[in-house]
């Protein structure tokens, strides 16, 4: 089978900046950041270490991924 030559032709043609996620935030565009944590006692009573709600702040899982990210934004 003959390949034949193909061309594309537009009628009209656009070409349009995508801005970047800092060029938003530093012209001025304010972020809010709303967070929800399932307290279920499937993830382990909040009394034990390995508890993804665990009390103890420096070994909670859930808050050192959202302080991580959090600090980010």
């Amino acid at each position: 089978m003959k390949q034949k030559d193909a061309f594309l032709c537009f009628q009209k043609l656009e070409i349009k900046k995508r801005n970047s996620f800092l060029e938003y935030i530093f012209g001025g565009c304010e972020m809010n950041l709303a967070i929800a944590v399932d307290f279920t006692l499937s993830n382990g009573k909040p009394e034990e270490r390995d508890s993804l709600h665990c009390s103890n702040l420096k070994n909670n899982q859930y808050y050192q991924a959202l302080s991580s990210v959090g600090d980010i934004l």
